[in-house]
């Protein structure tokens, strides 16, 4: 699924040198990043269709958690195909 929260390396390398420095070495990030690509490999069959970020959260008025939960919902009950309508 999608989330809203910024890459692991990103926090890592924007708080570097500062007083919230991580203590994460950029040079583990790659080993760090392959392991939880790993585990989101044993959670794909649970995550939703969406690929990408959608502006119809602001739109629904509705959190990213929950549209993504009506659209898992809708591709359960065989609406998939009807989303726009659904949503």
């Amino acid at each position: 699924g999608l989330t809203s929260q910024p890459s692991m390396g990103a926090l890592v390398a924007s708080l570097t040198g500062t007083e919230l420095d991580t203590g994460i070495s950029m040079d583990d990030l790659p080993s760090l990043s392959y392991y939880w690509e790993q585990v989101r490999g044993l959670y794909a069959p649970y995550e939703c269709s969406l690929k990408a970020g959608s502006s119809d959260v602001y739109t629904h008025e509705m959190p990213g958690g929950q549209y993504t939960n009506l659209s898992f919902q809708a591709t359960s009950l065989g609406l998939g195909d009807q989303w726009e309508k659904v949503k």
